[in-house]
């Protein structure tokens, strides 16, 4: 019998392969030659024609001024009416010392994209466009290193993108700084359950199997009679993908084969609650009345949220929908609240009967009025992050330091607060005052490298360039993680006790210091908004597991938006926290970049995974973890399968490259970033475990 931690792990494999299938077809990224031109490249002969290279390219014009305007039209140059406003260039080109060369860009079109066209005469995809957001050095051949091949000499006064891509190409310059189907067996294996009858495993597995093969040989049939090619000619990059898609659709088949289909599970879950809807009118006791109301409402809730998660994938469907998506999650979210307190405030109606005991109604009515404060709370706090991300742009202005220095206060402080709430629980005296101290020592260098960088205001403090701040922060930062690890390793592994919830606290206190870190000074406060919606969250489904994991998987998508993050590449925030140094690799700067756009989702991740050890004492570590990572994993690839399908159908589309393509980036990123997490979380999970079942002491049996 197959492991469902193991049929996770190779679901999430499996999906991101399917993934990389897809973007290999449908993005590929062009290769750059590096080898540079010379004057033996001219040709001889022309139509047969004999030339003298030497005698017919060589150069007229001793120098040559090169304006390039970007994203202007050009009816500015031939409607006379527009072309007034520019005397002096209409003058040339009138006189004939001056021509207009006009460049149609096709989409997607970047600066980067227009400058390396420009200068290359090669076309770059999209991906290779958006694989670096830093500007490094062009090697491939251009005209600039061709200029100084030749001697010539080029002088620039323009953006600092034309420097950073030819650093050594300019004698002088001033620059100018510039502000499907296997997605689908990833998504149905999640769903499945594990079938402990193996009467018919052999015959599923035979089904399933000659269906996936026929699926792919019509596929492969479609491609082949529109490209006119054969197995015969293809490369082999095309060979190779076959065969994964092929290895994994035997796999999938036998995973299948000894799983119950969902299909199946949804009839018999409906059958059941059919059962205990009748059960519950024919009943007359009170006490299993109120217990099956409050089963009921969970499954009316859990039915929303799940609805709910299936509406917004396929509202991805639609170009208006996704350009307005945050809209789409904050109606969602806005809509939990009101029903949770809508049904709540019925069941305090209900339990109102004279059979039932005293003491009984008053604990329902008490949990259900905390429940209905605690989400009106959520629902008011909700509305005033809305009013607050609609000012973002006056509280970052550099005349609002005031204001962004109150904010950035006030969320470091909220900050410190949540995080020592994680450790409330379960740890002693002196480890709550060395975490607080060392929060608080966090917190502080957050705000002092702020103040070093201008974002805000502290008064009398000395001029820095922010590197001393920096290394404070990576002391306090280390501090606390090591003295977190520290701790729980010699819970787990010398004493034989489980210190899940003390290391899933580590993990939520590093996370959230190091994205406050990254974030800009205003928006700190969101992050600790968040792990407070979090912990109310985890706290109103204590006892419904599935609800609490979809309610976070919402949540991480409201607070995405909440940060200011929308379909645009633009949205993307370049230049914060640490990603202000200039001397950073490639590498670290995109990795810092993931971090920060992202750092809303992984973070409710994390909470999620605090809420259910906390609220399931009882359940391993490891069995904890991949509840949280199947439905996780199930509302990504579900929602992943969705869009591809929305890019194939859209595929000509004029919108495609400048709407579906960013926001499919988005996603791709998300979706292994949150793989790598989850996996993370996993492995960390079961070696917890295994640490905890070896050093359990040993009874010898009576």
């Amino acid at each position: 019998m197959l492991n469902e931690k193991c049929v996770f792990l190779y679901t999430i494999f499996s999906g991101l392969i399917a993934l990389c299938i897809f973007l290999y077809g449908y993005v590929p990224v062009f290769s750059s030659q590096i080898n540079a031109a010379s004057r033996q490249d001219l040709p001889t002969k022309i139509d047969g024609s004999s030339i003298d290279p030497e005698r017919i390219y060589h150069s007229d014009v001793q120098k040559l001024v090169i304006i390039i305007i970007d994203s202007l039209s050009i009816g500015f140059f031939t409607d006379y009416s527009i072309k007034k406003n520019l005397p002096h260039v209409t003058r040339l080109i009138d006189r004939g010392d001056a021509c207009l060369v006009p460049y149609n860009v096709p989409s997607p079109t970047t600066t980067i994209q227009k400058i390396k066209a420009l200068a290359t005469g090669t076309r770059s995809s999209f991906i290779e466009s958006i694989l670096t957001f830093s500007v490094e050095e062009l090697e491939m051949d251009s005209i600039f290193h061709q200029a100084m091949d030749n001697k010539l000499q080029l002088i620039l006064h323009g953006p600092e993108t034309w420097k950073q891509l030819f650093p050594d190409s300019f004698l002088r310059f001033k620059t100018i700084d510039t502000p499907i189907f296997d997605y689908s067996e990833a998504v149905i294996i999640l769903v499945n359950q594990m079938d402990e009858n193996t009467a018919n495993r052999k015959f599923n597995f035979f089904v399933i199997f000659i269906t996936n093969l026929m699926i792919l040989t019509w596929v492969l049939a479609t491609g082949m009679s529109k490209r006119g090619t054969s197995f015969i000619y293809m490369t082999t990059a095309k060979g190779f993908v076959i065969a994964n898609v092929a290895v994994l659709m035997c796999c999938n088949s036998y995973i299948m084969g000894t799983q119950k289909s969902f299909l199946t599970r949804l009839f018999s879950a409906s059958t059941e609650v059919a059962e205990n809807s009748k059960e519950s009118i024919d009943t007359i006791s009170s006490r299993i009345q109120l217990a099956t109301s409050k089963h009921k409402n969970m499954n009316l809730l859990l039915v929303f949220l799940m609805s709910g998660t299936i509406v917004h994938a396929t509202s991805l469907l639609e170009l208006s929908y996704i350009k307005q998506e945050k809209w789409v999650w904050f109606f969602l979210w806005t809509s939990m609240c009101f029903f949770i307190i809508y049904k709540h405030i019925g069941t305090v109606y209900q339990s109102e009967t004279p059979e039932t005991s005293h003491e009984l109604l008053n604990e329902s009515q008490n949990v259900k009025h905390g429940v209905i404060t605690v989400v009106s709370s959520i629902l008011i706090m909700h509305r005033t992050i809305m009013a607050y991300t609609t000012v973002d742009n006056w509280v970052s202005h550099n005349d609002n330091r005031l204001c962004t220095s109150l904010c950035l206060i006030l969320g470091l402080v909220l900050l410190a607060f949540t995080c020592s709430i994680y450790y409330e629980p379960f740890t002693s005296a002196v480890d709550k005052f060395i975490t607080r101290i060392l929060l608080g020592l966090i917190c502080c260098s957050i705000y002092a490298l702020n103040a070093a960088q201008g974002n805000v205001l502290l008064p009398k403090y000395p001029e820095s360039d922010g590197a001393l701040e920096i290394l404070f922060f990576w002391l306090m930062w280390i501090s606390i993680m090591g003295y977190g690890i520290g701790f729980c390793t010699i819970q787990t592994c010398c004493k034989g006790m489980s210190s899940s919830k003390q290391l899933i606290a580590v993990a939520i206190t590093c996370w959230a210091c190091f994205t406050a870190l990254l974030t800009r000074s205003h928006k700190v406060l969101l992050i600790s908004v968040e792990m407070l919606f979090g912990q109310a969250i985890s706290d109103v489904f204590r006892k419904h597991n599935q609800c609490s994991i979809l309610s976070h998987v919402w949540l991480g998508h409201l607070f995405f938006h909440h940060q200011g993050y929308t379909y645009s590449l633009d949205s993307i925030d370049m230049a914060t926290g640490l990603l202000f140094s200039k001397k950073m690799c490639t590498l670290m700067y995109e990795v810092l970049l993931v971090i920060n756009t992202f750092s809303a989702p992984v973070l409710s991740y994390l909470i999620c995974i605090h809420g259910m050890l906390s609220n399931n004492s009882k359940t391993s570590t490891s069995q904890g973890i991949s509840e949280v990572n199947m439905i996780f994993g199930y509302c990504r690839f579900f929602l992943m399968a969705v869009y591809l399908l929305g890019m194939f159908v859209h595929r000509h589309n004029e919108w495609l490259w400048s709407i579906l393509s960013p926001k499919l980036l988005y996603e791709i990123v998300y979706t292994f970033l949150i793989a790598f997490v989850m996996i993370s979380a996993q492995v960390t999970g079961l070696l917890h475990d295994l640490s905890v079942k070896l050093r359990m002491p040993f009874t010898e049996p009576m």
